[in-house]
């Protein structure tokens, strides 16, 4: 009996799914089904005839873990060589020998499990009765990511697939250091000056995702192309998304106050 000889992808393939959380989508679908019913059914009724929850030093604790976890997968993407200036630049997926893939692959869906960690997140706004900060976008992004990473890892994004996590850790860490600094009361001041700059990076990040996404879907790129205009189509509606937020959190908010001056 001949020896099956298997591709770098294919082996790949096969300790992928050897993962139980990866083998298939029901574990991530599950997760994300039970977020859902906690964070539009069970919490809101849970908390409905209660105080707000002063868990701000589980938030800080969380924050802080969250921008060493950041700078952690930071540090492991550099490791494997990626830099933003080759952020649109082609990757061949399916004839990649210059990577450990396999490592990659590992430290990949690391990062979607800490995404997936961060639903907690949610959990946190609603036990403080911070409801307005459970809006559409927050909960589309937060799902939206974790099935793009899923994807990614799945069906062999390769090398390009991985910038995603590289500039979303990047960004993160800002973010959560935003969080971790708003969180004090003497920093609160300070903290909303840089809100519309934190919004403005998170478009950023996300130009950067399209023009890759482009990039990718050039016929001398080899590489699975659905995985490419599902994030190219993902980011836009983020970019949309986030765009309506900053203009109406900051821009709107800024004539109103201006128009209020006049008045006086």
């Amino acid at each position: 009996m001949s020896e099956i000889k298997f591709t770098p992808w294919e082996q790949r393939k096969a300790i992928i799914d050897s993962w139980k959380t990866a083998s298939n989508a029901y574990p991530l679908t599950i997760s994300i089904i039970i977020y859902l019913i906690f964070v539009y059914i069970v919490l809101p009724k849970f908390m409905k005839n209660r105080e707000p929850f002063n868990i701000n030093f589980i938030i800080r604790c969380y924050n802080v873990f969250l921008i060493f976890a950041c700078f952690y997968f930071v540090f492991q993407f550099r490791k494997y060589g990626l830099r933003f200036r080759r952020t649109w630049q082609c990757f061949n997926s399916f004839e990649d020998r210059e990577h450990n893939m396999k490592e990659i692959d590992e430290v990949v869906w690391w990062f979607t499990m800490l995404r997936l960690f961060e639903f907690i997140e949610t959990v946190f706004f609603i036990l403080r009765k911070k409801f307005d900060q459970v809006s559409f976008l927050h909960v589309y992004h937060h799902i939206g990511t974790v099935v793009c990473l899923y994807l990614f890892t799945k069906h062999n994004g390769g090398i390009m697939g991985i910038y995603f996590g590289a500039i979303n850790s990047c960004i993160h860490i800002i973010m959560y250091g935003y969080y971790l600094i708003s969180s004090f009361e003497n920093m609160r001041k300070f903290s909303n000056l840089i809100k519309p700059f934190l919004t403005a990076i998170q478009i950023t990040q996300l130009s950067l995702l399209v023009g890759q996404s482009i990039s990718a879907l050039r016929p001398s790129c080899k590489v699975p192309k659905f995985l490419f205009i599902i994030q190219g189509l993902n980011v836009l509606y983020l970019i949309y998304m986030f765009s309506k937020f900053f203009i109406k959190s900051f821009m709107k908010g800024k004539n109103k106050k201006k128009e209020m001056k006049n008045k006086q």
